[in-house]
């Protein structure tokens, strides 16, 4: 790859990221503990001019591979131990 000056081989020069989050836990017993977290990511370019292979300028688009939604859930369940038995 040859770059000139001022090419940054198509790395985006700025990108901004906002959404939303929420995360919920639980002990229902002692022992128990349960949880659910949903994210949102809005994540755009705000500066990515002469990208790809045309020198393309991508300003306000989403970027690639960034997941809109994640969801995550989850349960534990902590046995005591007895120590020196």
């Amino acid at each position: 790859m040859i770059l000139r000056d001022g090419d940054d081989g198509g790395d985006a020069a700025k990108v901004r990221t906002d959404g939303p989050e929420l995360s919920i836990s639980a002990l229902p017993t002692r022992n128990l503990s349960q949880h659910l977290n949903l994210a949102g990511l809005n994540a755009r370019y705000r500066n990515f001019l002469n990208g790809g292979s045309n020198g393309q300028s991508f300003p306000g688009n989403n970027t690639e591979f960034a997941p809109y939604w994640h969801f995550d859930t989850g349960v534990e369940y902590h046995w005591p131990a007895k120590v020196g038995e």
